[in-house]
């Protein structure tokens, strides 16, 4: 699948540049950076964790986490990386993107550490373009290649995730025709799904979206865990500037039609709820439900991010990556969830932001991230804190102080992060663009 893509990508960028007219074409580029240090070094090492989890990775991982301290990770020795942008376009229609990220995963390593300094690239094709068929204006939208931080309808399986895949939609006026596939949910981030092919009808206006979707899961063992196929409704109320409200609920067939006992749903709200010179304010409250039955099988611990050859200190970099510019993601996505086999799951979340300019170019901006899990009979409450006192050097250049309980977690078979018992402080330099 992975070569698929490459491929196709590849022909159809050629294919266009010696095809057409060179004075159509445009280029851009652009640059992001990120260097952050951030320890426990004048407070405590311990972590918070659900009891349930802990002793779920202490038998499956082979470095055995231990439960009460956090393990090495880039965020403690001054990581850093820059992401090279290039974009082309023809007839602003068909785009290629190109991005090349170095990493220096941490300074006390060594200045040239080969084992800690790597180098990886995103890229992706797209393109847009109308035609006339029976005198009717079909639009036509296509990407392929990586889709950064994607989420799939609202996000009920596939959201706050990266992955290689293609994506083909078709509309006339206010319906469409969607046709989704990703190649592989499974190595590296550890949900069993090798590949994921959805299917959507949908219809949409600037005050709501309603799609119906048939979604085809090709899972990593055909004798334990069949492959199998899913449907889904998603619908979207949009407010306008103001936000917007959301819903999906999705039904695994398994021997019978079960709304509950085969079913899943998410029902959440965006929100700008200040919006001005001064003070900025989002807010994203959500609900989800998981049964049993809907999230079998999705579950593979045998994945690390770390050398399994060697210990824990400076070994942040395995068969697989956990990016650094990833340290920015929310912990919040569906293979949190998975990793309770077995169980009914029920979460209540709370995602919300604020950035205060306080004066002149000094602002101080805050993120908070609840996730409650119901499992077991009781809850338990994941929550994640940044607070930020940044100066402004320009736009989308900051130079900040940071306390936080946010840590990466290198020692799950997917990207997470640690939660830190006691607050730990920091300072960054962040780069978003040079544009």
């Amino acid at each position: 699948m992975k070569k698929t893509i490459l491929t196709s990508a590849f022909f159809l960028f050629t294919q266009i540049i010696f095809a057409q007219d060179s004075t159509q074409w445009k280029f851009d580029y652009d640059l992001e950076a990120s260097a952050l240090h951030i320890n426990p070094g004048l407070t405590s090492e311990e972590i918070l964790i659900d009891p349930i989890i802990y002793r779920k990775r202490r038998t499956n991982n082979i470095f055995r986490p231990r439960r009460e301290f956090v393990s090495d990770n880039p965020n403690f020795h001054t990581a850093s990386y820059i992401g090279v942008k290039i974009k082309t376009s023809f007839k602003d229609k068909y785009k290629f993107q190109s991005n090349l990220y170095f990493e220096h995963r941490g300074a006390s390593y060594g200045s040239n550490d080969r084992d800690n300094i790597v180098w990886f690239p995103h890229f992706q094709f797209s393109g847009i373009d109308t035609f006339l068929i029976f005198k009717k204006e079909i639009i036509i939208d296509a990407q392929a290649g990586n889709f950064v931080q994607a989420q799939i309808n609202n996000g009920l399986k596939i959201y706050n995730q990266d992955y290689q895949g293609v994506n083909f939609r078709v509309s006339h006026q206010n319906i469409f025709f969607e046709y989704h596939q990703v190649g592989d949910l499974d190595n590296q981030i550890g949900l069993n799904l090798e590949e994921y092919i959805h299917l959507s009808l949908g219809f949409e206006n600037e005050d709501f979206r309603l799609i119906f979707s048939q979604n085809r899961n090709l899972t990593g063992n055909s004798i334990a865990f069949k492959s199998y196929w899913d449907s889904d409704i998603s619908f979207n109320y949009f407010l306008k500037e103001k936000g917007e409200l959301y819903f999906q609920y999705g039904h695994r067939y398994n021997n019978k039609i079960d709304l509950a006992k085969n079913g899943a749903f998410v029902l959440g709200a965006k929100s700008s709820l200040i919006n001005n010179e001064k003070i900025k304010w989002n807010i994203n409250p959500s609900l989800r439900y998981y049964s049993a039955n809907y999230n079998e099988g999705h579950y593979n611990p045998n994945f690390t991010y770390r050398d399994p050859n060697k210990g824990l200190y400076a070994n942040t970099a395995g068969r697989f990556l956990y990016p650094l510019r990833n340290y920015y993601y929310d912990f919040d996505r569906w293979a949190v969830h998975t990793e309770y086999q077995d169980e009914d799951v029920f979460s209540i979340a709370l995602k919300t932001d604020f950035d205060i300019k306080l004066w002149e170019r000094f602002h101080v901006k805050t993120n908070i991230e609840t996730l409650s899990i119901h499992r077991d009979k009781e809850f338990y409450t994941n929550y994640f804190y940044v607070i930020d006192l940044y100066y402004t050097i320009r736009k989308d250049f900051q130079l900040g102080f940071i306390i936080s309980n946010k840590t990466y977690n290198l020692d799950a078979s997917f990207p997470t992060f640690y939660m830190m018992k006691e607050p730990m402080f920091g300072v960054h330099l962040k780069l978003d663009s040079i544009k």
